[in-house]
């Protein structure tokens, strides 16, 4: 509710101006996106690549579970 007050809800432009400045903020979010990405992989990988697992980690790394 704070970052969309804050900066409304298209957040993209603001994450990618991070990552592209290369200050801490966009190392932060780098190392979040990287984390997301492995999680999912994870959880896809623990169910075997079946498709209730693709689903679910798709899921857990885009609601960042």
């Amino acid at each position: 509710m704070i970052a969309v007050s804050g900066h409304g809800l298209n957040l993209l432009p603001l994450v990618m101006g991070d990552l592209a400045s290369g200050n801490w903020r966009g190392q932060f979010n780098l190392d979040f996106l990287v984390y997301l990405i492995l999680s999912g992989l994870w959880v896809a990988w623990r169910g075997g690549f079946s498709g209730q697992s693709i689903a679910l980690g798709f899921m857990a790394s885009v609601l960042g579970m």
